[in-house]
């Protein structure tokens, strides 16, 4: 990241930082040597990882009450505040441990802790984290009648590194009276009896009840508030200013992601393009010069990858650009080298089935014509000559020559003869002609004749002999219409007998007399 690299620079007093570790890699490879060091499967040197605390972290204990205390005298003030800070936790130290703390005091407590953190620019304010209230320690006191009895708290480290109190107890010890048999001489006591003697020759011992005080300590259970410590509400220009510095930082992680992405790219390239060189396959495809050329400006792009800091995305990606062309034409000559069986498959099965769909247009579409579908054969017989010369071309043909065919080229030849076959299917069959219902019988009877005598002609005889038929119709329907138009000319206009007008309510009524 910039920023702590700008730290790393400034505590070290040192603007050239090298930047050749892979953070990938060096996480893949502790990751790996850890999991190997953890299994008994593999022999490695123990590989260990502590996690620790990274800062001090102190502790605040003060009187719950001191404001009172110090005000007025009260009951809960019967024994002195005080505030004791002391480093609880040391720096480094490691997780999932515990830390007990002990002291007399006989009033109620609030424990403050704080992270002491230490940066290059030194050591900064105490950051505080969290607050503990303990309460009990009066009552207890008061019954039993303990001016400071011993408070004994324990703090916990968990694995992710947070501190808790866990325990909080007051400790009381108290006189217990016991009693014990103890064998003493007999001319120590005069109340021993004969029931509790035992005598022996030389030596005489009699057993006594002995009663003696043993102190016990008793725990009581104190109540624990936690109060976490939240950070303080963020102004609005304070709110702006980390944003934008956030932002910029971000943008520059993106930089160095985007050119560490160009950085990879270029370097599997590099390896791959060895490791192609390197196989004996590949070896007809690419002369020797032009191998040896290339492998000795691969060992020079190696070398200056891992000198190049000062080099950007746009570098890369030129250097990535040139690589590739350099060695395009020997991967394609491979490439088409192994195809070159699947064009052939290819064009002879596209040459089988054209020839099978042109019989079958002949066959079941003889309205077609057969130009048009000579015409298209043609085609699929120059195709399979091609190809037949595409196969002994590339029979002596040698594997460092340029490719004879190529899915392009191959896709070249079949599409117009593809188009041409799918054009003469869609070519549909003609419909009779359809008589209006004013045509006379025989001009039935001739479109009747000519729709079933064109099943087995041609389309353009079709088409002539309908327009003839549509003509015929036509010079009756005008015959027709002339000799209709001449009876009703011949008729003479005269004045109708009887004609009377009634002009009552305004309308006129006509009577005829026939």
């Amino acid at each position: 990241m910039p920023f702590i690299k700008s730290l790393i620079a400034a505590a070290l007093k040192n603007n050239k930082i090298g930047q050749k570790l892979n953070q990938d890699e060096a996480t893949s490879f502790g990751t790996g040597f850890l999991a190997a060091s953890l299994s008994r499967s593999f022999k490695v040197k123990p590989l260990v990882i502590v996690q620790s605390t990274p800062y001090d972290i102190s502790m605040e204990i003060s009187n719950l009450y001191s404001e009172q205390c110090n005000a007025t005298n009260h009951l809960r003030c019967s024994h002195k505040p005080f505030s004791y800070n002391n480093t609880l936790i040391k720096k480094r130290t490691s997780y999932d441990t515990a830390k007990s703390v002990s002291f007399p005091y006989g009033s109620d407590l609030s424990i403050t802790l704080y992270e002491h953190v230490t940066s290059v620019e030194g050591r900064q304010p105490p950051h505080k984290l969290m607050t503990f209230v303990v309460t009990g320690v009066n009552e207890l006191a008061e019954k039993l009648n303990v001016t400071a009895p011993k408070v004994a708290l324990r703090f916990e480290i968990d694995a992710f590194g947070m501190v808790d109190l866990v325990s909080a107890k007051v400790i009381t010890e108290k006189l217990v009276k016991k009693s014990m048999l103890v064998k003493v001489p007999a001319n120590q006591t005069a109340n021993a009896t004969a029931a509790n003697a035992t005598a022996t020759e030389g030596n005489a011992t009699v057993e006594k009840v002995v009663e003696y005080d043993e102190k016990v300590e008793e725990k009581h259970p104190l109540g624990v508030e936690k109060h976490p410590a939240f950070p303080l509400p963020m102004d609005e220009e304070g709110f702006h200013v980390r944003k934008a510095r956030l932002d910029a930082m971000d943008q520059a992680e993106e930089k160095i992601l985007v050119r560490a992405k160009a950085k990879n790219g270029y370097e599997s390239l590099i390896y791959g393009i060895r490791d192609w060189l390197s196989e004996d396959r590949n070896m007809p495809f690419v002369e020797s010069k032009v191998k040896d050329a290339l492998l000795a400006f691969l060992a020079q792009e190696e070398e200056w990858l891992y000198k190049s800091d000062s080099a950007d995305r746009a570098e890369f990606e030129k250097r990535t650009a040139d690589l590739e062309d350099k060695t395009r034409d020997m991967k394609t000559r491979r490439k088409e080298f192994e195809l070159f069986g699947s064009y052939i498959t290819r064009l002879k099965t596209f040459i089988a089935n054209a020839t099978s769909q042109l019989g079958k247009i002949r066959k079941e579409k003889p309205w077609v014509a057969e130009e048009k579908v000579g015409s298209t054969a043609d085609r699929v017989k120059e195709l399979q000559e091609w190809t037949e010369n595409k196969t002994r071309e590339r029979a002596a043909a040698k594997p460092i020559s340029n490719p004879v065919l190529t899915k392009a080229l191959v896709e070249a030849r079949i599409s117009p003869v593809k188009s041409l076959i799918r054009a003469l299917n869609r070519i549909e069959k003609p419909k009779p002609a359809v008589s209006p219902a004013s045509n006379s019988t025989e001009g039935n009877r001739t479109a009747g004749a000519d729709a079933s005598a064109g099943t087995n002609e041609t389309h353009s005889e079709e088409w002539e002999r309908r327009q003839k038929a549509r003509e015929e119709r036509r010079k009756k329907r005008e015959e027709q219409r002339e000799k209709t138009e001449g009876k009703d000319n011949s008729k003479q206009e005269m004045e109708l007998p009887g004609e009377e007008e009634s002009k009552g309510n305004g309308t006129r009524n006509v009577t005829v007399d026939l």
